[in-house]
């Protein structure tokens, strides 16, 4: 497993299904899709499209690339549960909008 992975991410699904992660405190929902505070991460991984993502460190900023969580076992998520956020231990976290 690469390190960059390691940390708290959030997942979101999109209306078309397509799933993204990102590093953030917060994840919020927008009427076109989702919206993550910038302090970690510019942009997100797509897991269905290949969008890779920048993480924000202090040795520079780090690409990561889905490939990174290939193996890994998601959580189910739609549009509707979004976000869903899953903690460096494991544990899944939903939240109300």
């Amino acid at each position: 497993m690469d390190d960059r992975i390691i940390g708290t991410w959030w997942l979101v699904a999109l209306k078309n299904g397509n799933r993204y992660l990102t590093k953030a405190n917060k994840v919020t929902s927008i009427n076109i899709g989702f919206n993550h505070s910038p302090e970690q991460m510019r942009g997100w991984v797509g897991l269905d499209d290949y969008t890779w993502g920048t993480l924000i460190t202090k040795e520079g900023n780090k690409k990561v690339k889905p490939e990174y969580f290939k193996g890994l076992n998601f959580p189910e998520v739609t549009y509707e549960t979004s976000p869903i956020e899953i903690g460096k231990s494991g544990r899944i976290y939903t939240y109300d909008s």
